[in-house]
């Protein structure tokens, strides 16, 4: 093939892979949308308008033109330019989506469209039995999608594989044994039988939701959140999400009036999404190659701005005394910093992961990841849930939930149907530390820069090394480019054992 044809070919290939981005922005702003603003009685009708879009989003990409141009330009292009690595994704989405039936597609749009507002109301009641069903028929359509992607080793791989390409079950657990081994005995030190001192005092009083949405505005402003090039909203359970590119990336955030550090927490973990999505390179976008290459990698970004930065002493040096400053008259007023950074680092078992400390977080993924691949594998009925749920939890947390709604509830995951996502929380919060690591390893100022609130150096590393880069790497490769080294649970754990080991030492 001709170099004149070869453009050609990429040029209408690019075109087509536009179009695609375009309907599943679409897609992506109708779920905003219904999670933010869509009164209840659009349901019906949003589900449908979603499988609809879903359904030609798929139909595009599966299309035989769009094959048969990948198939000519495949090997055409140097295999480390961006043209190649374009070829490469969109070959790879391609295939994976050319296994799924569009009819599936639509009916799992319209059934987790469908399962949204149940689950809300559902978990506001801690009714189980409202949400089983909805939950049973997302499962059904999950595990013949697994079937029809295929697996080498075990279907929760191919589920897995759509969120962390290249992820395996059997490499999970042992990722998981490492972080138990290295953590329960930390844990049983500080929290035995589950209980741990109470040091939450100075975070609970009366807070004014408006100021902490200003203080808050504030932060993500410092970070480096481009609010021309986003916004924030609020939902039950937050979120981030792109649309298309860089130049339109949302965020959610849920409040607590009795909490000041709940919605700063959470913001901050959206903007380490938001950040990333934003720091893709603008060439990128409408393609395939925009967006984070996996959501282990995404969630490394949001673990790495909530708690290396956000839950940092250093951060809090320099925010303190302005938090303080926002709510005079507060608890904060008779709390010095140390007893403050103390307790935004509270090790305390709970039964909600959102809410969960540094140290127990992983111990909530196990459970549900465990939970998911006995469910994909029909071990574990949809009834059964509740009880193995409260089992596990006691087992890992020494707790147990009160109601559903404090237990298999109080995600959103499952009513998404996204089987196989709890993961990628935990190699996140893994790489959160292998990446700060490495970043303070290139730039030894990053603490004394965060201690004065500047946080453009790291942000600037990040986008140098991860952010820039989008899909064009795989997940492996972009860490091994970026830390020097495989993902590995170590500089994770030492950082566990340094600042928790200090916090509660003796």
């Amino acid at each position: 093939m001709s170099d004149k044809d070869n453009h050609k070919d990429l040029r209408r290939l690019r075109e087509l892979l536009a179009e695609i981005s375009d309907l599943n922005a679409a897609a992506a702003l109708m779920h905003w949308d219904q999670q933010t603003y869509m009164p209840e009685g659009g349901v019906g009708l949003r589900s449908e308008q979603l499988a609809t879009v879903s359904r030609l989003a798929h139909e595009r990409l599966v299309s035989p033109e769009l094959g048969e141009l990948l198939e000519q330009l495949d090997g055409t292009f140097d295999p480390s330019s961006e043209e190649a690595a374009l070829v490469r994704v969109a070959r790879r989405d391609h295939l994976q989506a050319a296994k799924l039936p569009s009819r599936l597609v639509a009916e799992t749009a319209r059934a987790a469209s469908e399962a949204e507002p149940v689950w809300v109301s559902a978990r506001a009641d801690s009714d189980w039995e409202a949400f089983a069903p909805h939950l049973e028929r997302l499962l059904e359509l999950r595990r013949e999608a697994a079937e029809h992607l295929g697996y080498e080793e075990h279907p929760y791989d191919a589920l897995l594989d759509l969120y962390e390409p290249g992820a395996r079950k059997s490499r999970l657990e042992g990722l998981f044994e490492e972080l138990k081994a290295g953590i329960l005995p930390l844990l049983h030190r500080i929290a035995p039988d589950g209980v741990a001192e109470d040091r939450s005092a100075p975070l609970v009083g009366d807070y004014d939701e408006r100021v902490q949405e200003e203080f808050g505005r504030a932060v993500l402003t410092d970070l480096g959140y481009d609010w021309s090039r986003g916004r924030q909203d609020r939902v039950v359970h937050a979120f981030c999400i792109d649309l298309g590119g860089p130049q339109d990336v949302r965020i959610t955030t849920r409040f607590d009036p009795r909490r000041v550090d709940t919605a700063l927490f959470t913001s901050m973990h959206e903007a380490g999404h938001a950040m990333y999505e934003q720091g893709v390179s603008p060439d990128y976008a409408r393609s395939p190659l925009a967006g984070g290459v996996s959501m282990g990698i995404h969630e490394s970004q949001s673990r790495l701005w909530e708690n290396l930065v956000g839950r940092s002493r250093a951060f809090w040096e320099h925010y303190y005394p302005k938090l303080q400053e926002a709510f005079p008259g507060s608890p904060l007023g008779k709390t010095d910093l140390e007893t403050f950074y103390r307790a935004v680092n509270e090790v305390r078992p709970s039964t909600i992961r959102i809410d969960a400390d540094e140290l127990t977080y992983n111990l909530h993924v196990l459970l549900r990841f465990e939970l998911e691949v006995a469910m994909i594998e029909g071990r574990l009925a949809v009834s059964e849930i509740p009880e193995a749920w409260e089992a596990k939890m006691e087992e890992y947390l020494g707790v147990r939930p009160k109601n559903a709604g404090e237990g298999p509830l109080q995600d959103i995951h499952w009513a998404d149907g996204l089987f196989g996502y709890f993961p990628s929380y935990t190699v996140g919060n893994v790489l959160s530390a292998q990446f700060f690591e490495a970043a303070v390893g290139a730039r030894p100022e990053i603490p004394d820069e965060i201690r004065h609130g500047d946080f453009g150096p790291l942000r600037g590393w990040l986008t140098e090394n991860v952010y820039r880069h989008g899909r064009r790497y795989e997940p492996e490769e972009l860490v091994e480019r970026a830390s020097g080294r495989p993902l590995e649970a170590a500089p994770y754990l030492r950082y566990l054992r340094e600042k928790f080991g200090a916090l509660y030492a003796g």
